[in-house]
């Protein structure tokens, strides 16, 4: 039965007790630092200090030239807009990280999870695809794993599910678990569509 399907969560990081005063500190010093104030909202994102992370992030983003960081800048706003309840400003934030930085994977796959968390299933299928179709890797430190390996086909698998779309759902299922494994939940959702195909 449906029911039965294991749902991809994501879930807050820990907070790092260590760095908050000294990146508050710095920022106090030279609010100026571009770099320092990505740091210091990321930071209070962690803390879950929603609307402090959103001031001092909309500062970053006034003033840094790099696009893989203020599209990082804009999903953490996003994030911390999703926590507050503001659905649009979180997607509005989600649609123009995805703009600065179109040829890497991370922000349509984050538009694809916040499709897949509406349950709109074919804007999931589409954003998965869109980041699929780039095969060239930027190595900077803000590129996870996860874009890159078992997500575009776990969201994937889902999304087929519930259009009804069996062969894929498994099909894409099957490339989610040879990347991770020993994810229970990703075998969990496997043996589903295998049961469900019989």
């Amino acid at each position: 039965p449906r029911s039965t399907l294991f749902p991809y969560t994501t879930l807050f990081r820990s907070p790092r007790t260590q760095y908050l005063d000294l990146l508050k500190q710095a920022v106090e010093e030279c609010p100026e630092n571009d770099r320092n104030l990505h740091y210091y909202g990321r930071e209070l994102y962690f803390y879950k200090k929603w609307q402090e992370a959103i001031e001092i992030l909309e500062q970053h983003l006034k003033l840094s030239k790099w696009d893989a960081e203020k599209a990082r800048s804009h999903y953490y706003i996003s994030e911390c807009k999703k926590a507050l309840g503001d659905d649009a400003s979180r997607h509005e934030h989600l649609c123009q990280a995805a703009e600065l930085v179109p040829l890497e994977r991370d922000m349509w796959l984050e538009l694809a999870t916040y499709h897949y968390e509406h349950k709109h299933w074919h804007l999931v299928q589409l954003y998965c695809n869109k980041a699929l179709q780039i095969i060239e890797r930027q190595h900077h430190y803000m590129t996870k794993h996860k874009y890159w390996s078992w997500l575009p086909h776990d969201l994937l698998s889902i999304s087929f599910y519930w259009q009804g779309k069996l062969p894929l759902a498994l099909k894409h299922a099957e490339i989610a678990v040879q990347h991770a494994p020993y994810d229970k939940r990703l075998q969990g959702n496997l043996e589903l569509f295998q049961k469900d195909m019989q």
